[in-house]
């Protein structure tokens, strides 16, 4: 698999295998995050595409209706206006139930479906354009979302079509609707499936996704999920998480939800697939690689951390143990798997030196099990563990490194491979401690200043 790309937020351009271990070292703001997004939304919005049934259609238009929905003041509009009522029906869901009916109705011809798809949006278009309330910026994310739902109930066989709108609300909740680099003109991403004959190609232009989608060969076989780690935190606020909507929801449950917080798709993802252990039977539950023994169990709705029958709870469990409890639950849960790739941004973080090397080497042995991983990293000391792990392991051909750095009078960071040459990172990642070693020339100094 092969991620390439150009000018895509702190990115001027990269060009990344990922072929089983794949590490990406480099200082904070070089970009090392930009790719983990980027390619956790391109798999996302892939395995999106699924196979075109009407219940698959169905749930694409719930989440269009639903992003429209959430960008409206409906309180408000719904006394000032007198025609909102009659072209944004209340609730949500009897918008999509009128989509729904006209596409069941096999009486009607393709055409005359079409017509009155657009004469639905057209009005909601007028009315929204009447609303004097709303800023420039929101009309112009509703009649983004008005296109992805005549998108979704005239198109949805277009995989090319699907995969634009799955990207454009990825976009929006991964990026905020920033990710083109600032002053350029265009920017490009490719991204080239197990099968070299498979791949997706797209533009990007003013933060949208521009000129189509080019789909080369079949995606069905290719990754089917993404898993993007930003903090092993995310255990003990699992349940502020799986409250939460994320930018793609508008709360089922009433207006009033919107008030609970939002969070981007990747961070909600990870909190369902944590939630997903509950159902794992207690034999199928795997202790902790790592010196101090111990599991993360569901008891009822409740996560704990259990060591020798005692319970914790997980905000009482060091941070480092949760990093390696992320893996013991997304295992059990299938959540990664060779299929499934895992994207961690700096796994170190919470570690002491010697945990970092024992996740290193955890990290090596789930690619040679044929899991996919992608990680960031500013330690030498993790980048030194997944380089041992691997000679160990003899996965060293298996593992590719890359430096991000900026180069002098570039504002844009550069993403190289280094694979031959690990000094670049060892060099780059070791100059501050170098900077402050020699403490006996700085006590020289200052008794020459005396």
């Amino acid at each position: 698999m092969r991620l390439k790309f150009n000018n895509v937020n702190i990115v001027e351009s990269a060009d990344i295998k990922l072929d089983g271990l794949t590490v990406i070292a480099g200082e904070n703001g070089c970009g090392k995050s930009t790719v983990g997004k980027l390619l956790f939304s391109s798999v996302k919005a892939i395995s999106n595409l699924g196979p075109v049934k009407q219940n698959y259609k169905q749930e694409l238009l719930n989440k269009y209706v639903d992003s429209l929905y959430k960008r409206l003041p409906v309180a408000v509009y719904r006394h000032k206006n007198p025609q909102f009522d009659k072209v944004f029906p209340f609730p949500p869901y009897k918008l999509v139930n009128t989509f729904m009916k006209i596409y069941d109705d096999e009486l009607l011809e393709d055409e005359v479906k079409k017509a009155r798809y657009r004469e639905i949006t057209s009005e909601m278009q007028m009315v929204v354009n009447s609303m004097e309330d709303l800023t420039p910026r929101i009309k112009r994310l509703i009649a983004g979302d008005l296109k992805d739902i005549l998108v979704c109930v005239e198109k949805t066989d277009d995989f090319a079509a699907v995969f634009e709108t799955e990207m454009k609300y990825l976009i929006e909740s991964e990026f905020m609707n920033k990710i083109c680099s600032f002053g350029t003109e265009a920017s490009y991403v490719s991204l080239e499936l197990d099968d070299k004959n498979a791949q997706v190609d797209f533009h990007l232009q003013n933060d949208d996704v521009v000129q189509g989608v080019a789909i080369k060969g079949d995606l069905s076989q290719s990754l089917r999920d993404a898993t993007y780690i930003e903090s092993s935190l995310y255990i003990h606020l699992l349940d502020s998480l799986l409250a939460s909507s994320t930018f793609r929801e508008m709360p089922k449950q009433g207006r009033s939800l919107l008030l609970r917080g939002m969070i981007p798709v990747h961070i909600k993802d990870i909190a369902e697939k944590i939630y997903a252990a509950k159902y794992v039977h207690e034999d199928e539950v795997q202790e902790l690689k790592i010196d101090d023994k111990g599991a993360f169990v569901f008891k009822g709705r409740s996560l704990y951390y259990e060591k020798e029958g005692v319970l914790y709870s997980p905000i009482n469990v060091a941070s480092g143990l949760k990093s390696f409890g992320l893996i013991q639950l997304l295992l059990e849960t299938n959540a990664i798997n060779e299929n499934k790739i895992l994207i961690w941004d700096e796994p170190e973080n919470h570690l002491h030196p010697k945990w970092q090397i024992t996740l290193a080497s955890i990290l090596v042995e789930l690619a040679k099990d044929g899991i996919p991983i992608l990680i960031s990293t500013h330690s030498p000391y993790f980048v030194q563990g997944i380089r041992y792990s691997a000679a160990r392991h003899e996965m060293e051909k298996y593992v590719n490194y890359y430096l991000a750095e900026k180069e002098e009078g570039n504002s844009l960071a550069v993403i190289k491979d280094v694979t031959k040459d690990l000094n670049q990172i060892f060099m780059k990642l070791a100059a501050p401690l170098n900077s402050i070693m020699n403490v006996s020339e700085v006590r020289r100094k200052k008794l020459e200043e005396q």
